[in-house]
C-alpha cells in the first residue's frame, strides 16, 4: 500500500528501508523495534495531512479512479 504514496511522503523510500530489508532473500525475517517505529511513522504519514484531506472545491483537482472491467469472480479461480 505504502507504495502509492511514495510520491507524496518525501523521503519514503528511505524511511520505509527497514521494511524492504525484511523481504529480501538473504535476511531472515525479524520483526524488531526498528521495523516497529518505521510502520507506525508510516502510518500516521499515510493518515494525516496533506494525504487524507477534503477538496477544496474552489480550486481544480483531478480524481484517479479504478476503471478495472474485470469483476471479483474474474480475477480469482474458483475455491478461492
Amino acid at each position: 500500500m505504502i507504495i502509492s504514496y511514495r510520491r507524496i511522503i518525501s523521503n519514503c523510500s528511505n524511511i520505509a528501508s527497514p521494511l524492504h530489508k525484511l523481504l529480501t532473500w538473504d535476511v531472515k525475517f525479524e520483526w524488531k523495534q526498528e521495523q516497529e517505529h518505521v510502520f507506525q511513522h508510516l502510518k500516521v504519514k499515510t493518515a494525516s495531512q496533506p494525504i487524507l484531506r477534503y477538496p477544496d472545491f474552489a480550486k481544480e483537482f483531478v480524481l484517479n479512479t479504478n476503471a478495472r472491467t474485470q469483476t471479483w469472480e474474474e480475477f480469482c479461480p474458483k475455491g478461492f
